[in-house]
């Protein structure tokens, strides 16, 4: 959004539309910087038009750390790194979920019995479980499958 039309935004603090605040005032951009996927969110104030100003205040800022020299936006950057969208399940290495060494490759037998004991903390009919973390789990069995073909 360039700077024209920013300001009129930020000073209305109102929506364009006539439709009420959604339920969930969070707001998050998502952008490549240098090929990066990057993500900048804000669910601090009480409405989305406060939220979106408090992001487009914090690039602001982050592009004066760069005019001014101090730093750069790689600098700047670090940490804000893209979460997956809405809906999206992370993408974590299948060695990192199960717990296993880059020289260990397990066979079948291994692999099913670690998803079952993690299925039992993972499951969302269970305590403790969600869908995310299912799904995360699944994924991961995928992959490792993949791998040990």
């Amino acid at each position: 959004m360039s700077r024209p039309l920013l300001r009129p935004l930020l000073r209305r603090r109102s929506p364009l539309s006539s439709q009420p605040e959604p339920d969930d005032r969070g707001v998050a951009v998502y952008f490549k910087l240098k090929g990066k996927d990057r993500v900048l969110a804000c669910d601090r104030y009480t409405t989305v038009a406060d939220n979106i100003a408090a992001i487009a205040a914090h690039i602001e800022c982050m592009r004066g750390v760069d005019r001014y020299g101090v730093g750069s936006l790689d600098q700047a950057f670090a940490g804000y790194d893209a979460l997956p969208p809405p809906g999206a399940v992370a993408k974590i290495p299948c060695r990192k979920v199960f717990g296993l060494d880059e020289a260990v490759t397990p066979n079948r037998g291994e692999l099913d019995r670690l998803y079952r004991q993690m299925a039992q903390q993972f499951h969302p009919d269970l305590q403790g479980g969600s869908h995310e973390a299912m799904a995360m789990l699944n994924t991961a069995r995928d992959e490792a499958l993949k791998e040990i073909g």
